[in-house]
């Protein structure tokens, strides 16, 4: 626990440091953030980094050679990164039906596996505090798909639900919940690991 607080605060204490800046260098053209709203964003933002942080401990306190924890880690970060591709397979496995990613298809279930991965879980709640509609897609990229005549891959629960209201598994309190999973879960297994293995 000690390790996942000290590499989440060494990470948290720039990236809030940034956010504050960039608030304020943007003050100029933008206005004053609403402070509501950068609260809940910086909350957020130091709890995901502590997610991620966890999720790194954990791994490295699993296997016991560094090698094989780097090796895992970067899988893991590649797999995230693909995960539009690997989600897209997925579903297709599940139902049989492909999927044209240009018309991505209005089932709940897509939308779920599209917002499984960590990294992609802090959107759905981030663009909840900013106000912009529910996606797993950063705002700068919803926002423009929902101008006229814009065609995209990103999923925007109220272009595919026709509503700003998801399924109740896609709404951003669940999003939250699931990245408290992601923390508490690999923590539970290096804890036990931690305990029941000379990891030295």
């Amino acid at each position: 626990m000690g390790f996942t607080l000290g590499r989440a605060g060494a990470f948290a204490v720039p990236i809030v440091g940034g956010i504050v800046l960039t608030c304020l260098l943007a003050v100029p053209l933008h206005g004053i953030v609403p402070l509501g709203i950068l609260a809940g964003f910086l909350v957020f933002a130091v709890f995901f980094v502590t997610v991620i942080a966890g999720i790194g401990v954990s791994i490295s306190t699993i296997f016991q050679s560094q090698a094989i924890a780097g090796f895992t880690i970067l899988v893991f970060v590649g797999v995230q990164i693909a995960w539009f591709t690997v989600s897209n397979t997925i579903y297709s496995l599940i139902t049989g039906m492909s999927v044209n990613g240009h018309n991505p298809p209005g089932d709940p279930l897509y939308l779920f596996l599209r917002w499984i991965p960590p990294l992609r879980l802090p959107n759905a709640v981030t663009n909840a505090i900013i106000e912009v509609p529910n996606s797993a897609a950063p705002a700068s990229s919803v926002i423009g798909e929902l101008q006229p005549n814009q065609f995209s891959n990103i999923v925007v629960a109220r272009l595919v639900h026709g509503t700003d209201v998801p399924a109740w598994y896609l709404h951003p309190s669940v999003a939250l919940g699931q990245l408290l999973l992601w923390l508490i879960l690999p923590l539970g297994v290096a804890l036990w690991v931690y305990r029941t293995r000379n990891i030295d």
